[in-house]
């Protein structure tokens, strides 16, 4: 349905900040966050030769693996409590 093709898991959240490349589904919110700061690869489909090929790829790729830790660097910096915490409190203004 709709509430799993928006979601947005926090475990997103949890490998950008460790540091750990992602390979994620391509749900909506899960796709854009992957493009907009290149932090690891979308599956394309889910048979598990095609998984374990991409974490292969992954894995032995060292210059993206470098690129995407630097990337997480940056999103990092942007995707955090201190951030989120700003924006509730300025929505969450107007009603009080």
């Amino acid at each position: 349905g709709l509430s799993f093709a928006y979601s947005l898991p926090n475990k997103l959240f949890d490998f950008i900040h460790a540091e750990l490349p992602i390979l994620a589904s391509p749900l909506v919110e899960v796709k854009r966050i992957m493009d907009q700061y290149n932090v690891g690869e979308l599956v394309d489909n889910y048979t598990p030769d095609h998984i374990a090929k991409k974490l292969n790829e992954m894995l032995t790729d060292e210059e993206k693996v470098m690129d995407w830790k630097q990337n997480m660097q940056k999103a990092k910096q942007e995707l955090n409590w201190e951030n989120e915490q700003k924006k509730l409190i300025e929505i969450y203004s107007q009603f009080l």
